[in-house]
């Protein structure tokens, strides 16, 4: 297969100096002929980072299976720009991977590369985030299985979120087993995903606490997802604890978030208060913190408070999200603040947001109230 002449020049136009196929003339039969030069593999890479369609990236692909036909680790790097770019298309993505999955069966020595394993867990991963289509990403894990290719630390880092997400217990011990059987039961990476599921799965947030308990070394992910287990179930004091033991170094905004929400979900606002006015300098309050605190408010039915926090978020400078409409506008609409409600639905049109429902409805219910002092 020749490379097409818009392939060519995309994959030149990638680097300064030399180009990636240089013409060394034709062959009695008309055909043109193309070298390498010594940093072509570069450049091809140079070339999939600049490239921004996946009409550029067909291109480049006409390139490899002309020049690179065998090499395997430039069609991974492919099929990672179709399942992680702005111009991603998981369906050709699926197309390519199977394109590499039939070079393997070629080259039994391409079945332990590390960018056939890459391959592997890219399609995984694509599948586990999101929810996308989690039950497809543990066919294919099984299918990685029946073709003797052994799985690595990010095969299971995937693997496991797309069994937490089935939500299927069994499913997840199972997973569990196949970590010790891979000897990846001490692997951080590894424990922090098993972490996650045992905490995601109801009544298994002792499961966690137990691999949480053997972790050699602890992450902030891993400390946050232990501390939200608690929170979440109002174990408030157990909660505590952990931050409390919690390094400095680890504790992030996400730390401090999760216990102010914890306190304020449970109606403790002025333990949620400490917390928020306590945070240290160094952590910068989020808008997922500011919306725990406002959020709290509004199902407690204390729209003044509400307000209050919304008023101080904006003094500090931090941008308002969906979730914070949600929350702010029905405060509004409790104290007929038809003033900041309209103000409120302005900015949620000039930033193109979608109106939530709920908050559209708090909207529609201010009009025809008297403006009223919520200061």
């Amino acid at each position: 297969m020749q490379p097409t002449a818009a392939a060519i020049t995309y994959a030149n136009s990638a680097c300064n100096h030399s180009p990636l196929l240089v013409n060394t003339g034709c062959d009695d039969g008309g055909r043109i002929h193309f070298s390498t030069n010594p940093t072509t593999h570069t450049l091809v890479s140079s070339s999939l980072q600049r490239c921004t369609s996946m009409k550029q990236l067909k291109q480049i692909q006409a390139l490899v299976i002309r020049v690179f036909a065998s090499e395997q680790h430039l069609y991974s790097k492919l099929l990672a720009f179709c399942t992680t770019s702005l111009a991603s298309s998981l369906q050709y993505a699926g197309v390519m991977f199977e394109h590499i999955v039939a070079m393997s069966m070629e080259d039994v020595a391409a079945l332990s590369a590390p960018s056939f394993v890459y391959a592997w867990n890219t399609m995984i991963r694509v599948y586990a985030n999101g929810n996308m289509d989690p039950a497809r990403g543990v066919l294919l894990y099984v299918r990685m299985l029946e073709r003797s290719i052994a799985p690595n630390n990010f095969t299971f880092t995937f693997f496991v979120k797309a069994s937490a997400s089935l939500g299927s217990l069994l499913l997840g011990r199972a997973v569990h087993g196949h970590v010790f059987k891979f000897g990846l039961e001490r692997d951080v990476y590894v424990q922090t995903a098993l972490l996650h599921m045992y905490a995601t799965l109801a009544e298994e947030w002792e499961s966690a606490f137990h691999v949480f308990e053997k972790m050699p070394r602890r992450t902030a992910a891993s400390w946050n997802t232990m501390i939200a287990a608690y929170a979440r179930r109002g174990c408030l004091h157990e909660a505590q604890r952990l931050f409390d033991e919690m390094p400095h170094g680890c504790k992030d905004e996400q730390s401090w978030t999760v216990m102010v929400d914890g306190y304020a979900r449970a109606g403790d606002f002025e333990g949620a208060t400490a917390l928020f006015e306590g945070m240290p300098v160094r952590v910068m309050k989020t808008t997922a913190t500011w919306n725990a605190m406002i959020s709290a408010y509004t199902r407690a039915s204390m729209p003044h408070d509400a307000l209050s926090v919304f008023r101080q978020m904006q003094m500090a400078g931090v941008k308002p999200d969906k979730i914070t409409m949600l929350a702010i506008l029905p405060a509004c609409a409790d104290l007929g603040a038809l003033e900041l409600g309209e103000w409120l639905h302005v900015y949620i049109d000039r930033r193109m947001m979608t109106t939530p429902p709920v908050a559209a409805s708090s909207l529609r219910e201010q009009r025809g109230h008297p403006l009223e002092d919520y200061q």
